[in-house]
């Protein structure tokens, strides 16, 4: 049974690292999702699972942004100065929204996930026909005085989603005055301070580890899993890179 989990899991993740390649949509959100739909059929009961599913999928899709992220440092795509300003708050974010998925009911889950859903279709529906608001609620958020709550808001709530920060983060970029082309490789980057800052959380969680099978296991990370999951998504990752069109 352990055989095929991690076979589920290497599919889906390398599933997850092409999406991601080709059209940007987080890894994570897609594995919970394929693996909280397929769970049951492998024998695993739901009670307990969303804790180390969520800890497992976020910390393992770590390697791809930081790869990203270092390229994108080099090439210059990303707005340092916003990064600055969202990063301690979206640190913060990261830790407590890796605590409350300790002791969050599927009910809460559920609606996150269908906030961070919508706004991915909006995304999506945008970027399709092109349009640009230029409506800059937010302003500069290197000098806005809630630039912290914002940050712990689009950290908290996108750990307790089973995201890593990319999707809340580019939509509220999107309100703000930061170049549209720096606000994929901005996004990406305070997502990597998010999952870092998870990774810390899901190591000591906020209530113990509530799941039979609890052998192999970080904290609430389960390591071979999340090794595989690592594994495939920087694979298809990297072999899916730049190989995206103007229809994905």
């Amino acid at each position: 049974m352990e055989l095929q989990l991690l076979i589920l899991l290497f599919i889906a993740g390398g599933v997850g690292g092409a999406l991601y390649a080709t059209t940007q949509v987080a890894a994570p959100l897609f594995v919970v999702c394929i693996a909280l739909l397929f769970l049951p059929t492998l024998g695993f009961e739901y009670q307990g699972v969303l804790l180390p599913l969520i800890a497992t999928a976020t910390v393992s899709f770590l390697p791809v942004l930081l790869l990203q992220w270092i390229q994108d440092m080099k090439g210059g795509k990303l707005d340092s100065s916003v990064l600055i300003a969202l990063s301690p708050g979206a640190a913060m974010g990261g830790v407590i929204g890796a605590q409350v998925v300790s002791f969050m009911s599927p009910l809460s889950f559920k609606l996150t996930l269908s906030l961070l859903i919508t706004l991915l279709l909006y995304q999506l529906l945008m970027s399709r026909r092109s349009i640009d608001t230029k409506i800059t609620y937010l302003g500069d958020l290197n000098n806005h005085y809630l630039r912290i709550p914002i940050g712990l808001i689009v950290g908290a709530v996108s750990i307790m989603a089973g995201g890593v920060g990319k999707v809340l983060a580019e939509s509220l970029l999107a309100k703000t005055s930061v170049n549209k082309t720096h606000r994929h490789a901005t996004a990406a980057g305070v997502a990597l301070f998010v999952t870092i800052a998870a990774m810390v959380g899901f190591s000591v969680p906020a209530m113990p580890l509530n799941y039979p099978q609890a052998g192999g296991f970080i904290g609430a990370i389960a390591w071979l899993p999340c090794l595989v999951l690592a594994i495939s998504q920087l694979l298809f990752y990297l072999l899916c890179r730049e190989k995206g069109n103007s229809l994905d």
